[in-house]
């Protein structure tokens, strides 16, 4: 016994120590003369209250008993654990003890790094989704908390060097919305001495595993905002920076409250850094794709007419969307404009999209609005158009165009179609009829001669004429594509609406259609002659 290993020894029936070999003095940090005769109690205090139980138990029942207590150690600062097991003996509980200290220590370091690398894993999943800057901290802060800490702020550096606080997160929703109506009357000082802006200012992480009031005191911009911090009730904190490609974008700043009981410290620091890199990338790339998403929107709006004209006897409508998710500029267009005694209407697709698709319809409504200074015949613009594009780039600046000139005459309007490579108009009758309206020719930029044609026709009071793109006809979904027979259907179902609920009908269905996401830009114009009672 007293070679052992592990600590062994028993207890009289009066729960008192009765043999002690050295393993078990030595896990008591005791002398077995300190020991024998005595409670636990006696020796340990309260805390060894579950011994003394146990023991009682086994002597009336005869049951063995296992536990595991832990505890620190007289002289000792590290907190250890131990395996006890009690087992009946005549006249006696027997006791072996085994120190499990190491054991514990390594298993809760594998799950630290189990749960780590789950965290990892699940953020950078779902950060690699995210191109939104907004959504990406919010799921930063949803990360952290409770999984890390109590609290969890994100913070971006504004161009003008102010810093916003942009997500928040607290295990408690009510605490969350206290904070938030709060800090709007505080928002953050970039030249404070102390907490998030010192750490962007530094691009150093900072680690307290207990806040000071001092530091509180220092971080405050007035006595109320002295007393709300306090309130909050922050007991430590871990504040790293958002780094990417050399920059600081911000920060997070995570930290525990006294009602949870938790601390962040130094081991906390690892995780959040790996975590904030993560976030990061994906902030940069978000930011990135959202100046290219105001950047093409702004393109795509200086290339579409702001206002489209008053045309006299005429009601008229446009729509326009574009495919993808935003940072694309499209490839169709269209333009209304005057010309000697006519107006021009021109629907149009340029083959591509981005930079290329921008300049070549940028080049094309150009073409045409300065080409109608001199010609009238919707064959003669065109065929101005497909000099154009051959000079850029012969057979690579490809574009399908539809243009109309309309001639008002008393009731009527006057029609001159000419069709280069694109789907022909639809004439809709007050009674519902639709049907083609023009001539097929060739698309520009691919040879020198065109073959257009002018085709007459002529639209009625009542009557409504469509110009499309083919992102109309061609959008697809699990049905299958949209198709010319569908549109004509729907465009027979609203022979008596106005123009601008003919478009909004035919952009809603193409979405219905494609499931909510258009493969393809799409562009409609309608047009209606006034009824003499309208």
């Amino acid at each position: 016994m007293d070679a052992a290993p592990v600590g062994l020894g028993a207890f009289d029936r009066d729960g008192r120590w009765l043999r002690v070999n050295p393993a078990l003095a030595a896990l008591n940090a005791r002398l077995a003369s300190e020991l024998l005769g005595r409670r636990p109690t006696e020796v340990h205090g309260e805390r060894a209250h579950p011994v003394e139980a146990a023991v009682a138990r086994v002597h009336e029942t005869g049951v063995v008993e296992r536990m595991e207590m832990g505890g620190t150690l007289r002289g000792e600062d590290r907190p250890r654990s131990f395996d006890i097991t009690l087992y009946p003996a005549e006249d006696a509980v027997g006791i072996v003890a085994v120190d499990i200290t190491e054991r514990r220590e390594v298993e809760t370091e594998l799950a630290e790094a189990h749960r780590r690398d789950q965290l990892m894993a699940r953020a950078g999943h779902l950060l690699s989704t995210s191109l939104s800057v907004q959504e990406t901290a919010d799921l930063v802060a949803r990360l952290c908390v409770p999984e890390i800490a109590d609290w969890c702020f994100v913070e971006l550096v504004r161009e003008d060097g102010q810093i916003d606080r942009v997500a928040m997160a607290h295990r408690d929703p009510e605490k969350e919305q206290w904070i938030r109506a709060i800090e709007q009357r505080f928002p953050l000082d970039p030249d404070s001495p102390v907490g998030s802006p010192a750490v962007i200012r530094s691009g150093e992480p900072e680690v307290l595993d207990d806040i000071p009031d001092e530091m509180l005191q220092a971080a405050a911009q007035s006595p109320e905002h002295l007393e709300v911090l306090r309130a909050a009730g922050f007991r430590s904190m871990c504040i790293v920076p958002l780094t990417a490609r050399g920059r600081t974008l911000g920060d997070i700043a995570l930290a525990t409250d006294a009602a949870s009981g938790r601390r962040l410290s130094a081991e906390t620091l690892p995780i959040a850094r790996a975590l904030a890199d993560r976030c990061a990338v994906a902030l940069d790339n978000a930011m990135a794709y959202h100046q290219r998403d105001v950047i093409a929107l702004s393109l795509q709006g200086e290339l579409l007419p702001r206002d489209l004209p008053p045309i006299p006897g005429l009601d008229i409508a446009v729509r326009y969307a574009a495919a993808g998710q935003g940072n694309d500029v499209g490839g169709d267009f269209y333009d209304v404009f005057p010309s000697e005694d006519g107006w021009q209407v021109i629907v149009g697709d340029v083959v591509g999209k981005g930079p290329v698709a921008a300049a070549v319809t940028g080049l094309a409504r150009h073409t045409l609005r300065a080409a109608a200074a001199y010609e009238q015949s919707p064959r003669a613009l065109l065929a101005q158009l497909n000099v154009a594009l051959l000079a850029e780039e012969p057979g690579r600046r490809l574009a399908s165009v539809a243009c109309v000139r309309l001639a008002p005459a008393g009731d009527r309007v006057d029609l001159t179609i000419s069709v280069a490579g694109h789907p022909l108009p639809l004439l809709v009758g007050t009674e519902g009829s639709v049907r083609e309206v023009g001539r097929h020719g060739r698309l520009l930029g691919v040879e020198r001669e065109t073959l257009l044609e002018d085709a007459p026709a002529t639209i009625g009071p009542g009557e409504l004429l469509v110009l499309y793109t083919d992102g109309v006809i061609d959008a697809r979904g699990p049905w299958g594509f949209f198709g010319e027979e569908r549109l004509r259907a729907l465009l027979s179902d609203c022979a008596s609406d106005a123009p601008s609920r003919v478009v909004q009908r035919i952009e809603s269905a193409v979405l219905a259609a494609s499931a909510g996401r258009l493969r393809d830009d799409l562009a409609v114009v309608a047009l209606r002659v006034r009824s003499p009672r309208s």
